[in-house]
């Protein structure tokens, strides 16, 4: 899995960078080399009422599938990258149940 993380300098910090590596690892080495490529972009975006909010917003490329996206945003940044990841990991874990019953099925037919 080659993994990517971007986003506007303030939110590259060593350590958060440290913390979205450990959370894709976490989340996506069950799946071994299905999960092809991983892009995750943190920032921050105007909310209404003149709060700030952190966006994760993660890209998966899973071999066989077509790319999805999936994007949280919360009030810090370390649950919102815990949320994507969570929910990025139900989502590849379906993707690749629907790739495996498609092979079964041409394996059959």
């Amino acid at each position: 899995m080659r993994l990517y993380i971007g986003g506007p300098v303030r939110s590259r910090s060593r350590r958060m960078r440290a913390y979205v590596e450990r959370r894709a690892r976490l989340a996506l080495s069950r799946f071994g080399t299905g999960v092809v490529r991983v892009h995750v972009r943190l920032s921050d975006e105007e909310a209404p009422r003149g709060r700030v909010e952190r966006v994760c917003r993660v890209v998966v490329a899973v071999r066989g599938a077509a790319p999805f996206v999936v994007e949280h945003r919360d009030e810090r940044m370390e649950p919102a990258v815990d949320r994507a990841f969570d929910r990025v990991a139900r989502q590849v874990a379906r993707t690749m149940a629907r790739l495996e019953r498609t092979w079964k099925v041409a394996e059959d037919g």
